[in-house]
């Protein structure tokens, strides 16, 4: 919504906290609630180009992309939970009630981290590496007979490991490739090596070699692929559970895991209006007869 649909609906921070001075607040819009963006919507979309996210994302010859998912959202609502509770926290350490404004624009742009303070230090515009790394060597996905795997040599010392694996130790010892700094100074003419013989083997292979050879790596996965796992289906990151009709029902579950206690099971989601009464009695403390007059007003379901 824009500040103004916010005010509209009476739902401006400033009123929220005239009726319950305790509440601690959080406004998101696309470019927040200052500046001279700030009465212009916010789409996701919008929000990855303007920042400079899609500008860094793609093939280095190819066209700026967006992530797959709608990320800038995503990012904001992280920034809004974790702004929330520092809020509450804080109120109950006795300070005054926060009230927090969260741009899309910001959060996403916070979120191109190395990126973004490489280019602040250095007055480069950055650009787009594609699945490589901008500052690691070799760091990123190779084509093998058969598929795709990532490779990530993040020390030196993993890239002398790797080169002893494929039997090409010299590279390690070579000057242009000896050191991380070296091979990102050397990127292309490295690609040009490891491409060729990354192909020369099966995805399968390469996973037992790299293994074996304790260098970081993984196949890449499809999303169905990735959440069938062992790793996934022990972390129950998939749920089965069903729903008020008895139908069976996959949902995917909490990346947040207690370390002492069980997370509590999921709940299938409700039919519309399955708990409009008990919240509005619970809560609000509602009669029977004022609930009767809004479900046939048409107020509630």
């Amino acid at each position: 919504f824009l500040p103004d649909t916010v005010a509209k609906l009476g739902l401006e921070p400033e009123r929220l906290k005239q009726l319950n001075p305790r509440l601690v607040t959080c406004s998101i819009s696309g470019y927040g609630r200052t500046g001279p963006l700030a009465d212009m919507p916010g789409y996701d979309l919008a929000i990855q180009a303007s920042s400079g996210l899609m500008s860094i994302t793609g093939e280095p010859d190819g066209e700026p992309m967006k992530v797959g998912v709608a990320i800038s959202d995503i990012l904001t609502g992280l920034y809004a939970a974790t702004s929330l509770l520092a809020g509450l926290f804080a109120r109950e350490q006795g300070r005054t009630a926060s009230g927090f404004d969260l741009a899309l624009a910001d959060c996403t742009l916070a979120a191109l981290v190395n990126v973004a303070q490489s280019s602040l230090l250095t007055g480069r515009s950055p650009r787009r590496f594609g699945n490589a790394h901008p500052q690691i060597v070799p760091y990123e996905s190779f084509p093998t007979a058969d598929g795709h795997v990532v490779l990530a040599v993040g020390a030196d010392r993993q890239w002398e490991r790797f080169c002893l694996a494929v039997g090409q130790v010299e590279w390690s010892s070579d000057p242009r490739f000896r050191t991380n700094p070296d091979r990102v100074a050397h990127r292309d003419e490295l690609s040009g090596l490891l491409r060729p013989l990354m192909q020369s083997r099966t995805t399968a292979d390469w996973l037992q070699l790299l293994e074996s050879a304790e260098v970081p790596h993984a196949r890449i996965a499809t999303v169905d692929e990735a959440a069938a796992t062992p790793q996934s289906q022990f972390r129950e990151m998939v749920q089965t559970l069903e729903d008020e009709a008895g139908r069976p029902l996959s949902l995917l579950g909490s990346p947040i895991h207690w370390s002492d206690r069980t997370a509590p099971k999921p709940t299938p989601p409700p039919d519309l209006g399955r708990h409009t009464d008990a919240i509005l009695r619970d809560w609000l403390h509602y009669e029977d007869e004022h609930l009767a007059r809004l479900r046939e007003a048409g107020v509630i379901a």
